[in-house]
C-alpha cells in the first residue's frame, strides 16, 4: 500500500483533527455551533457593577448642564490620590484638576484631562501622584447632556507617602 503526498497529507490533518478533538472534550472545551444556543459561561458578565452595593460608597447626583466637583487638601508632597467609581447608567466626563494654595489668581492645572467614561460592564478605578501640596480637584462633568441626570457611586481618598496610610478620605 503505497500513500501519495496528498494521501499523507490527509491522514495527519484526520490524526490532529481527532488530536484537537480529544483534548477539547478532556479539558471540556465545547465549540459554538451554529444554530445552537450559546453555552452560558460564555456569557459577558457583570460583575464589575458593586460600587452602588459598597455601604461606604458616597452617592453623587449630577444634574443635566452641570457638574460636581470633589476637593482634596494635599498636605505632603508625594501623596497619592485615589478614587475609583461607577455611574449607575449612562456615561460622564471625568477629570483632575490641580490648584495651588497660595496665589489664588493662578489658573488650575488640569492633570488628567476631561475625558467621557462608561462604567457600563465595570467600575472606573485609578490614581495620581501628587507631587505638589495644594488642592486636587475630581470634576463629574455633565453638561453635555440636556434631559438625563446622572447618578455616580465613588470612593475617594488621599494616602500618606511615608506609611501609605488613609488620611483623607469621602
Amino acid at each position: 500500500m503505497s500513500l501519495s503526498p496528498n494521501g499523507l497529507r490527509n491522514q495527519r490533518v484526520k490524526t490532529i483533527i481527532r488530536f484537537r478533538s480529544h483534548n477539547q472534550v478532556r479539558q471540556g472545551y465545547h465549540k459554538i455551533q451554529h444554530g445552537k444556543p450559546i453555552p452560558k459561561r460564555y456569557y459577558r458578565q457583570n460583575g464589575g457593577k458593586r460600587l452602588v452595593l459598597e455601604p461606604d460608597a458616597e452617592k453623587l447626583s449630577v444634574m443635566p448642564f452641570s457638574k460636581e466637583e470633589i476637593t482634596f487638601e494635599v498636605k505632603e508632597a508625594n501623596s497619592s490620590i485615589g478614587w475609583e467609581f461607577e455611574i449607575k447608567k449612562g456615561d460622564i466626563d471625568f477629570s483632575l484638576i490641580f490648584r495651588e494654595e497660595i496665589p489664588e489668581d493662578l489658573e488650575p492645572v488640569e492633570l488628567i484631562p476631561k475625558q467621557r467614561i462608561d462604567t457600563s460592564f465595570e467600575y472606573e478605578k485609578g490614581c495620581f501622584k501628587c507631587e505638589k501640596i495644594g488642592n486636587y480637584t475630581m470634576v463629574f462633568d455633565n453638561s453635555y447632556s440636556w434631559l438625563l441626570s446622572k447618578e455616580v457611586y465613588y470612593r475617594a481618598g488621599i494616602r500618606n507617602p511615608k506609611n501609605n496610610e488613609l488620611y483623607e478620605s469621602t
